[in-house]
């Protein structure tokens, strides 16, 4: 029997199938309404149940871990001279027993645009030392560039390139690191 969740999602998807271009997700229209269909199934659905669920889904599509890392041994996988944690691709280590960190701890954005990019910006990069038990999370950081001189800037200045300018990064207001460093180690 289709439930009324069903048959709200079939009528959506033949909506998508209507349109000029065919949008990615028509390539899982079956597993999706499948899955909606016993999820609607069940009698004591509330919209609570809906929220939990698409949130998981949302978590195990993003390889996002539901619980937090606990940084045990077990979690560790060797990938050439760095180990990853199986559950969260973005935390790695250099040995079993060295600290672990976590490359997307800092995402910088860009003022008055919505370009972000990871990286380095007056020697504060992405990647963060992390404690366990852990559950990634990003910052982000509002940044402003300017276009690089030597003369200002100097020879060791991080220079980012695009086109035929340079430019280098400046984080707008530190205050916005302090709660990075209450949920991230603090370098020294």
């Amino acid at each position: 029997m289709e439930s009324n969740l069903y048959k709200k999602a079939k009528l959506e998807f033949e909506v998508l199938e209507g349109l000029k271009d065919k949008p990615l997700v028509l390539e899982f229209k079956n597993e999706i309404l499948d899955l909606v269909n016993q999820f609607g199934a069940k009698k004591d659905t509330t919209y609570r149940h809906t929220e939990v669920l698409s949130n998981t889904i949302q978590y195990l599509l993003n390889g996002t871990p539901l619980t937090p890392v606990t940084g045990e041994k077990t979690e560790w996988e060797a990938i050439g001279n760095y180990y990853t944690n199986k559950r969260c691709d973005g935390l790695k280590k250099e040995s079993i027993k060295s600290p672990a960190y976590y490359d997307a701890a800092i995402i910088f954005k860009i003022e008055n645009t919505n370009t972000v990019f990871t990286g380095n910006v007056e020697g504060l990069t992405s990647t963060q030392k992390v404690n366990f038990p852990f559950t990634p999370r990003s910052f982000y950081v509002e940044v402003y560039r300017e276009q690089y001189d030597i003369r200002k800037h100097g020879a060791d200045a991080k220079v980012y390139q695009e086109g035929q300018t340079s430019f280098t990064y400046f984080i707008k207001d530190k205050k916005q690191l302090k709660e990075i460093w209450e949920y991230y180690v603090e370098p020294t």
